[in-house]
């Protein structure tokens, strides 16, 4: 249990604490023996003077209730520790207290302090020779750049770990550290290795007949058969591991065990047998109050009571189950449990309820980024492989090329030196015969010159016709985008409603079939605002005549019919574009995609209505992105019976930050692959700048997407763009 504190300095009533301390570590079972060691320890510090017993005291507190999930305890303990040791300058203290708070980091995810206590840990440890205490720094360093998903680093640390516990014998320590590295190939779906190390672990763990070490392993063993498919083997290893923790008086332990074994089950389709060991995982944990971890085996029985055609009981155990994901912000199994009960719903008709979980699923699936950085290094290192044998391949090529060129021009140097020989004889005949045809054919040539020169200048007089031609043109155009740029808002309208806003036009021709609209209206002695970003179909001229005939449109709906609802000013626009264009009775679908939005500055609300074109915005950290009706403006489609939908959002309670964007910047071409940028790049993007400055957000959106041309060598396939704005 390591060094608590000298027995032999203390006052005899602490004795007799100490000896019943140790006693009840003897013969109290694992939890209950952890909850009388720390009531103990707590009446032994109220006894303790400033030394160094109270360091050791306070020491073991934090580890054992860092090793209780109680973290935010633990670190108290832990500092207390640390400060009372520096005082008494007691640096064996010193450094037991960096590793508790370094463990205790590490399990509240708060990695980048974990790493600072076990790098001070790893320091002290070095400078006092005290080689145990570096493989322990060592390896929860390893155990830190794993959950980070940093698995090359990790494997370092865990390898120079491992390597100092077998070089000082240290059989015990150097089994945990074999199944930490089998954790590690495990993360990475490297499960022949991963199985190596967990059974090279459970070699160890027999031997010292370490029993919860042997359950560990078991159950590591039977999670890696369960994602190989193998249920055999996962039943087997979950069994053994479920009958060392019913040895071990462990229900906890029990618990998890059925819940796996429940799990495998319902991937066997014995969905009765899955439901009969789930509901004794969850009441166990009932009974023990594990609130949180209840969430496994009640999404395990909605599953089983939903293929069964138990939907009451589904439903029940689901909502139960995405209550507590919510709670606990596990979002990836929220998103998961969302998805089945709209499932649940559907099938048994509720079809708004089903529309409701499918749009948590959906707000969870857009929050939910799950890059692995493992697969990330395995796909770099085959395109360096394959790069470098395609280099070889090219130099081996070029070698080839180069041996055939030089062959060749051996033999065409000695081709034209015999020709060179034979033109010499014909040469005098040549030059004799051509002097006698020399005056005949100055004279064709003097001919053909002059008619040269008069072709000479009509091409010259076409050719300057041609470029007058085009520089009108190119002056209409010009004229055009004065025009277009003269009916777009003026920035300073905008910037006095919205100061926190910035947009990022970019057409890809001179005038554009992209624009943004803003207006103020004063309604019911009430100020609003409407904003919108169009696509207009098309981009240059065509585009720009589509972005005119819409900026008509909207200044005729809102500014003089003052109609400010957004799903009526679309529905008023879609019919506004195909009266324009004849659409009813013509072949004419052109149109526009839209986004708009109503601001009320007063209430604190945000309506949208939307034509092919979302809303997205973030809003206390999360990010959501509104489905625009799949439909144009104009064209001939139509948004339904009920026409297009509003929806409304309050910023009452937090400030949001809003992005309308046309399709230009997520269809642009680029990256190393040649690929579309994509919208859940632009997402992921959005949302890592949404707190950043207005002019820092639009340089974010500019860089990007030009640096996304650029690595792929493609031109701008389309206009561009996008507008942010906060409002709080």
């Amino acid at each position: 249990m390591g060094k608590l504190f000298r027995v032999f300095s203390l006052s005899f009533p602490l004795r007799i604490g100490t000896f019943l301390l140790i006693f009840s570590f003897i013969y109290l079972p694992l939890f209950s023996q952890k909850n009388a060691e720390k009531d103990s320890l707590l009446q032994i510090l109220r006894t303790l003077p400033e030394d160094t017993n109270k360091v050791n005291v306070l020491n073991r507190l934090s580890y054992i209730i860092a090793d209780r999930n109680n973290v935010r305890e633990a670190i108290k303990f832990g500092e207390r520790a640390l400060k009372v040791a520096n005082k008494l300058n007691f640096k064996k203290g010193a450094l037991f207290a960096e590793s508790n708070l370094g463990y205790a980091y590490r399990i509240s995810k708060v990695f980048d302090k974990a790493i600072y206590h076990q790098n001070y840990v790893l320091k002290i440890a070095s400078n006092i020779n005290d080689s145990i205490k570096i493989a322990e720094s060592l390896r929860e360093l390893g155990i830190i750049y794993r959950n980070k998903g940093d698995f090359s680093v990790a494997l370092d640390f865990f390898l120079k770990a491992l390597n100092i516990y077998e070089v000082i014998g240290k059989q015990k320590s150097q089994a945990n550290t074999l199944a930490s590295i089998g954790a590690l190939y495990y993360r990475q779906k490297k499960y022949k290795k991963s199985i190596e190390f967990f059974n090279n672990a459970l070699v160890i763990h027999k031997r010292f007949k370490r029993e919860n070490n042997i359950a560990s392993d078991y159950n590591n063993l039977g999670n890696v058969y369960n994602d190989l498919g193998d249920y055999e083997k996962a039943l087997y290893y979950y069994n053994n591991y479920k009958k060392i923790k019913e040895k071990l008086s462990d229900d906890k332990g029990v618990a998890i065990a059925l819940s796996n074994i429940g799990g495998v089950y319902i991937k066997l389709k014995k969905f009765q047998l899955a439901i009969d060991v789930c509901t004794k995982s969850l009441m166990i944990r009932e009974r023990l109050g594990l609130h949180k971890s209840q969430l496994f085996p009640l999404s395990q029985l909605s599953q089983a009571y939903f293929v069964l055609k138990d939907y009451k009981k589904a439903i029940k155990y689901g909502l139960d189950a995405l209550k507590i994901s919510e709670e606990i912000g596990a979002k990836q199994r929220a998103m998961n449990i969302a998805k089945s009960l709209s499932d649940i719903y559907q099938e048994t008709g509720y079809l708004s309820e089903a529309l409701f979980f499918y749009q948590k699923h959906k707000a969870y699936t857009d929050s939910v980024f799950n890059e692995k950085k493992s697969e990330q290094i395995a796909e770099m290192e085959t395109k360096y492989d394959t790069e470098k044998k395609e280099q070889e391949n090219k130099y081996l090529k070029l070698q080839d090329v180069k041996n055939k060129a030089l062959i060749r021009q051996s033999f065409l140097l000695n081709i034209v030196s015999v020709i060179g020989v034979v033109l010499l004889m014909v040469l005098a005949v040549v030059l004799y015969r051509s002097n006698l045809r020399k005056q005949r054919t100055n004279r064709v040539l003097l001919s053909q010159k002059q008619e040269i020169e008069i072709q000479t200048e009509e091409i010259l007089a076409q050719r300057d016709m041609l470029e007058e031609q085009h520089k009108d043109i190119r002056d209409s155009i010009n004229y055009a985008r004065k025009i277009q740029t003269a009916i777009l808002p003026l920035p300073e309208e905008i910037s006095a409603a919205f100061p926190e806003h910035f947009l990022f036009y970019q057409p890809r021709d001179i005038v554009s079939g992209d624009f943004y609209w803003f207006a103020e209206v004063k309604y019911s002695k009430q100020t609003k605002y409407v904003l919108s970003v169009s696509d207009c179909t098309g981009h240059g001229v065509p585009g720009a005549f589509m972005s005119m005939i819409g900026n008509d449109l909207l200044n005729d709906i809102v500014k003089d019919r003052r109609i400010i609802q957004p799903d009526i000013i679309l529905n008023h626009l879609h019919e506004g574009v195909r009266r324009a264009l004849h659409q009813e009775t013509g072949e004419n679908t052109d149109g526009m995609d839209i986004s708009l939005c109503v601001i009320d500055p007063q209430e604190k609300t945000l309506s949208y209505a939307g034509a092919n074109s979302p809303l997205v915005y973030v809003q206390d950290g999360e990010q959501t992105r509104i489905a625009p009706n799949k439909t144009s403006i104009g064209g001939d489609m139509s948004p339904g019976e009920d026409g297009f939908q509003a929806h409304t959002i309050s910023y009452q309670e937090a400030p949001i930050m809003c992005y309308m964007y046309s399709d230009g910047y997520r269809d642009q071409f680029g990256g190393k692959k040649g690929k579309k940028f994509m919208r859940s790049r632009f997402l992921e993007l959005v949302f890592y700048i949404s707190q950043l400055s207005m002019q820092d957000q639009r340089r974010q959106v500019e860089e990007t997407i030009n640096d996304w041309m650029k690595q792929g060598g493609y031109e701008q396939m389309d206009d561009m763009l996008v507008m942010g704005f906060r409002l709080s």
